[in-house]
């Protein structure tokens, strides 16, 4: 009798224990939110914060109308796809290399690919695919005239657009490094 206790204690306690750390979660039950996945200054070596172009931190929005003017007109195709839910924005600087970081969330990932490729015909500049090797679903660099360099990538539900200036090798490698960066730290 003894022993059958034993047993269904056992099990009972092994049942309980699976349930719970089953439950349980590595963030501890905190949704991130969209600011959370751009880099803090400093957080890239070499990267601080520009408030000569901006606000002091991160900013963010789910209205179409304040994205449009963040984007320069560039949401028509973002919200006609569907899917789209915000973007958060951040400008960087590291030596004479600017970086405005744009980081939109969809839905998911199809609605994140369906941007991307919006964004692919929107700019109108000649893409090359590249690969960061952060997990990124796919990544095109290229250029509009002298005036700047773009990096879009997308990764799960998000899409990440920059655009770096001025346009130099230098300012290239600095932007791919950079954007790296940025999809490594997220799921």
């Amino acid at each position: 009798m003894l022993r059958k206790v034993s047993v269904v204690f056992t099990v009972s306690l092994f049942v309980t224990t699976v349930f719970w750390v089953g439950c349980g979660s590595s963030d501890n039950g905190e949704q991130k939110s969209l600011i959370d996945y751009l880099p803090g200054s400093g957080d890239i070596q070499g990267w601080t914060e520009n408030t000569d172009r901006g606000e002091p931190g991160p900013e963010y929005t789910d209205s179409v109308d304040t994205a449009t003017d963040w984007v320069d007109g560039a949401m028509d195709f973002f919200v006609e796809s569907g899917g789209w839910k915000g973007v958060a924005k951040e400008y960087y600087i590291s030596g004479d290399i600017k970086i405005t970081l744009y980081l939109h969330e969809w839905a998911d990932e199809a609605a994140a690919e369906k941007g991307y490729q919006g964004l692919l015909q929107y700019h109108g500049a000649t893409w090359t695919d590249v690969s960061l090797g952060a997990g990124e679903a796919a990544c095109s660099m290229g250029k509009l005239g002298s005036a700047y360099r773009l990096t879009i990538a997308y990764k799960g539900k998000y899409l990440l657009d920059t655009e770096t200036e001025p346009v130099t090798e230098e300012s290239e490698a600095a932007a791919k490094d950079f954007a790296k960066a940025v999809l490594s730290a997220m799921p």
